[in-house]
């Protein structure tokens, strides 16, 4: 008897995390998971019910059998850290929205490397009976030429996957680490709210008197990554960056000094 979940239509999010980690599981038994590099993804959210033609299941991947290629256990390790960063996102987004449906994969060949692709995931959720799908790729989707959709800040979510497997689907820290966002940032969904809370930035001008969040240095040789990752605000009245209440300071600032190590070598 196979007593494998299957994926069943409207989970909530603390479902999707336990659902997810049972791939994880499998994987760790599988010893597949290798790589240990901390990976960062872009998130985007669209008001448009994504198609889904020509994509496959995410469940067919993580199928085992002793003839799979390479690739695919490759493929597996990626989409673990994609699924990841989408459902990461999905809390953020809209913690009270459903999945919809199954993820699904897509891909394209990677051109640098024969024999391999780099992989996404179209992520449907729901809530009101309005849809809205979520997209993320290890590529910047965003950055790859395409204009068809304006993405607006708040639609956008940056995921930093810390290398150790047991934050993947760690829904306790995820909620844990948000329900700190006390100045709501995480909340703003329009401009006049954004506005709002530029303009109680600006207000502050005095370091000691700054309470929105972690101050970071003002790296020039960081700035480019500073502005690439989304929850990473300018405090106009002190006139630096700072990582706003809610995000993960650990994982991020493990990343940052990551890649300033890189940068100086």
């Amino acid at each position: 008897m196979n007593n494998k979940k299957i994926w069943i239509p409207n989970m909530n999010i603390e479902d999707v995390f336990s659902f997810n980690s049972e791939y994880l599981d499998r994987c760790q038994s599988k010893k597949i998971l290798t790589n240990n590099e901390m990976s960062i993804f872009q998130v985007y959210q669209t008001n448009r019910d994504w198609s889904l033609k020509n994509m496959i299941e995410i469940s067919d991947y993580f199928k085992f059998s002793k003839y799979d290629h390479p690739e695919k256990n490759r493929a597996r390790e990626i989409i673990l850290k994609l699924l990841s960063a989408v459902s990461k996102a999905h809390y953020y987004f809209n913690n009270e929205a459903v999945l919809r449906n199954e993820p699904y994969v897509f891909f394209i060949p990677d051109l640098f490397k024969s024999g391999q692709f780099n992989y996404g995931i179209a992520y449907h959720i729901e809530k009101n009976n309005k849809t809205y799908t979520l997209l993320v790729a290890e590529w910047d989707i965003c950055v790859s030429g395409s204009n068809v959709i304006k993405i607006q800040p708040w639609e956008k979510y940056t995921a930093i996957i810390n290398s150790e497997q047991s934050d993947l689907f760690d829904f306790a820290k995820v909620k844990k680490i948000k329900s700190m966002d006390s100045h709501h940032y995480f909340s703003i969904k329009d401009w006049k709210s954004r506005k709002e809370y530029q303009d109680k930035l600006r207000e502050i001008n005095s370091v000691s008197d700054f309470k929105f969040g972690k101050i970071l240095d003002n790296d020039q040789n960081l700035k480019p990554l500073y502005s690439s990752i989304s929850y990473i605000e300018w405090a106009y009245g002190i006139k630096k960056w700072f990582l706003p209440k809610g995000s993960d300071f650990v994982s991020t600032i493990n990343y940052l000094e990551n890649i300033k190590k890189q940068l100086t070598k």
